[in-house]
């Protein structure tokens, strides 16, 4: 008697064929755009999630928050998957509809990231995944420098031997921001004379400053040559340095500095926002963190990477200073637009200059 369904029999070619176009597609997939800083997530790991999901990530770069801040102006915040955010600009990437909210099955990747960095800035633990945190300190060359630097003053008023040879970042915040420290001001004061004091200050360094911007991370760096000796610099970076040349020394200034957190988004205008989401919680594993820690020198906010680490890594006290350190150290917080638009147009006024010069 004939049975109402028949098993239909596939030949093993036909089978074969079909895995190899399941397989094609997922590799020929369009890549994962992350806008991200350079030498900011190890290549090897970008290299292992490609081998084990098919899915590429690419990366475009920028040197500043500004100019970050600038790409995704311009672009109404499109052409990007993945977008690095410093903890200060989270709420206004929220505010301009950039930036997707936390998927509600956040995933045991993400559980064991530690609470504080979640709820370090505003709607960062709705939108934005911790990545890493540090701070903004000085790298001199203490081989050279004939005294230690242990004060913010040291680059602003810098003594003979570093005028023409100090790096300062080319960033509103974090260098108005130093300034306001080594006056004794904090960093996110609203005083209008503090900010008049703090680019006078700017203005009476600038003829003094080697360059603006990042230092290089390379052995072409020039605080590796010694054209520069003495650098406004993230505490990862400075370490990048000194695997190199350990006469590199960090210090947080006695003023204090800037602890900061980046945190990791997925763009709104993301077109594959279930990869960009399975790569964030591939970078959590714990293995996976605790390689990204290494690669980059900096701290990592998910827990679960800390019994992973080497002795020497969780012992140092530039990836992870002591309470006492940290105790004049400040977040930034968001200005608001009228004294944020004041103090960037004199601190671009004040660029313009010293750049013509």
């Amino acid at each position: 008697m004939d049975t109402l369904f028949k098993r239909v029999s596939i030949p093993v070619f036909t089978w074969t064929i079909l895995l190899s176009l399941i397989l094609t597609a997922n590799t020929h997939a369009e890549p994962l755009v992350f806008l991200n800083w350079e030498d900011y997530i190890d290549p090897e790991v970008l290299a292992d999630f490609h081998t084990e999901t098919g899915i590429e990530v690419t990366q475009s770069y920028f040197e500043a928050d500004e100019e970050r801040d600038a790409h995704l102006i311009n672009s109404e915040g499109k052409g990007y998957d993945l977008i690095l955010v410093s903890g200060l600009m989270v709420e206004s990437y929220v505010r301009n509809g950039w930036i997707e909210a936390l998927p509600a099955d956040l995933g045991e990747e993400l559980s064991t990231i530690d609470r504080r960095w979640w709820n370090a800035f505003p709607a960062a633990e709705w939108y934005a995944v911790p990545y890493f945190w540090g701070t903004l300190g000085i790298a001199y060359r203490s081989d050279i420098v004939d005294s230690s630097i242990d004060s913010w003053m040291d680059i602003f008023q810098p003594s003979e031997q570093l005028q023409g040879k100090i790096a300062v970042l080319d960033s509103t915040r974090d260098t108005t921001g130093m300034a306001l420290k080594a006056l004794g001001y904090s960093l996110n004061t609203r005083k209008s004379l503090a900010f008049k004091e703090a680019i006078t200050l700017l203005q009476a360094q600038g003829p003094h400053v080697g360059f603006y911007g990042l230092v290089d991370l390379d052995e072409t760096s020039r605080l590796l040559s010694g054209d520069i000796l003495a650098a406004m610099m993230f505490s990862g970076d400075a370490l990048m340095l000194q695997d190199i040349n350990e006469d590199i020394e960090y210090v947080l200034p006695k003023e204090g500095g800037n602890l900061w957190v980046d945190y990791i988004t997925v763009s709104s205008s993301s077109t594959n926002k279930e990869a960009a989401w399975k790569f964030i919680k591939y970078l959590n594993k714990p293995e996976i963190a605790a390689r990204q820690a290494n690669f980059v020198y900096y701290a990592p906010p998910n827990n679960a990477a800390l019994p992973l680490m080497d002795a020497d890594f969780l012992d140092n006290k530039t990836i992870f200073p002591s309470k006492k350190a940290l105790a004049n150290s400040e977040f930034l917080q968001p200005l608001l637009p009228r004294y944020l638009k004041a103090l960037d147009d004199q601190y671009q006024a004040l660029m313009l200059e010293n750049t013509a010069e």
